[in-house]
């Protein structure tokens, strides 16, 4: 069979065995085998990042966009911040977002598709006591990825920082 490859945004490619399983019956929400399938993946998630003593996992059925709106919206509580770095389409919509629920945020605005300095975030982290939040997300084009992250996890040990 011929493979068609979409390289509009999304996750839109699936590989032969998620498409022969999109071929069986249907699961019920309310059936036992859903629960018991939710609630391996779950599990699952926890166990890959080793975390399953302190966190819970939730699973969120909808768009990217709609996982966005969730994290948004659940993260800030009164006199806290998040810093949004807008420069491209995730950033913009994270800030919107912060806009609608009201959220307190600190901006690095930039031109679509320029990373951002990474001096510039820890001066905000280390300046902004009420900032607990930072939206990363990243690209495949960004091949420093590794390094990016192990910064980050200096930065959420070190300074009490929270990042999704």
């Amino acid at each position: 069979m011929t493979r068609t490859v979409l390289l509009n945004p999304g996750p839109v490619n699936i590989t032969d065995k998620v498409r022969q399983a999109m071929a069986l019956p249907d699961l019920c929400h309310r059936e036992k085998e859903f629960t018991d399938l939710m609630a391996a993946i779950r599990s699952k998630l926890l166990q890959a990042f080793n975390i399953e003593k302190e966190f819970t996992s939730v699973l969120v059925s909808g768009s990217g966009t709609a996982a966005l709106e969730m994290a948004v919206s659940s993260s800030l509580t009164s006199g806290r911040s998040m810093l949004v770095i807008e420069n491209g389409v995730y950033g913009e919509r994270i800030g919107k977002l912060c806009d609608v629920y009201n959220f307190h945020r600190h901006t690095i605005k930039l031109d679509w598709g320029v990373p951002p300095n990474l001096d510039d975030i820890e001066g905000i982290l280390k300046s902004k006591v009420t900032l607990k939040w930072f939206p990363w997300y990243t690209t495949k084009q960004q091949p420093d990825c590794s390094i990016r992250y192990r910064l980050l996890g200096n930065w959420q040990k070190n300074m009490a920082k929270f990042f999704w």
